[in-house]
């Protein structure tokens, strides 16, 4: 069944902190922090056009948001939207001001066509029904300008045989693979135990393994080289 806005709002943006961040943990957790960096390099030239029209679709609050937004050079227009209005209101108050911010829903999304160099979706479209999921692309097709690009991020086992001719629409393709799958289930289960612990010692404890990057790194490359088919998100660059 979809999630609803007032599962996210209770669930991973009611208790935000300037310490923990929303539910996911994105700006501290060290798999988070690495998809994110890896993302942003992965658009690369894209975020370096001048006057660069962006739309972002499910910002959350704002943690990658931040992250694109220091790495383009030249902003026409970027606008940015989430089902939620408290990560809304939490993106308002992190400076960007050049952002608009809007409360929107993937399912009823209505922007002007041909009007996007770059449109970005990270995770977010996992949310919906595959049927949501084609409308959605469709949409986003429709809304880039000629020679624009849309990013996506996805699970590994969201891409499969199903969904690759949703995407057959866009002239150009470029795929990369995050292997991090051994270091994300680990941390998801340090993560969770980390959430439902008072103690404050052995939060403190779980909380410097969940954001070591060095620890990350050494069981990336345990994934990498013993489990190469292991993959964790794959990162999707469509030019229409």
């Amino acid at each position: 069944m979809r999630k609803n806005k007032a599962y996210f709002e209770k669930n991973y943006f009611a208790n935000y902190d300037e310490q923990d961040g929303n539910g996911w943990g994105f700006n501290w957790r060290a798999s988070q922090k690495k998809r994110m960096e890896n993302a942003v390099r992965f658009m690369g030239k894209t975020l370096k056009k001048k006057d660069l029209t962006v739309l972002e679709a499910g910002c959350a609050t704002a943690d990658m948001t931040r992250l694109i937004y220091e790495n383009i050079d030249s902003i026409k227009r970027y606008d940015a939207f989430d089902i939620s209005d408290i990560a809304i209101k939490i993106c308002k108050t992190k400076g960007m001001d050049q952002i608009n911010w809007m409360v929107c829903d993937l399912t009823d999304m209505n922007f002007i066509p041909n009007t996007y160099d770059l449109i970005i979706c990270s995770e977010a479209i996992a949310y919906l029904s595959f049927d949501q999921q084609k409308v959605c692309i469709e949409k986003f097709y429709s809304y880039l300008k000629r020679g624009g690009v849309l990013f996506l991020s996805m699970h590994d086992d969201e891409y499969g045989e199903i969904f690759k001719p949703v995407l057959k629409c866009f002239r150009k393709k470029k795929i990369f693979y995050n292997k991090t799958w051994l270091w994300t289930k680990i941390e998801y289960q340090l993560f969770r135990c980390y959430r439902q612990s008072n103690k404050k010692i052995f939060r403190r404890l779980l909380r410097l393994l969940i954001s070591n990057e060095k620890l990350m790194e050494f069981f990336n490359k345990i994934n990498e080289i013993f489990l190469p088919n292991k993959i964790q998100h794959i990162f999707l660059l469509l030019k229409k």
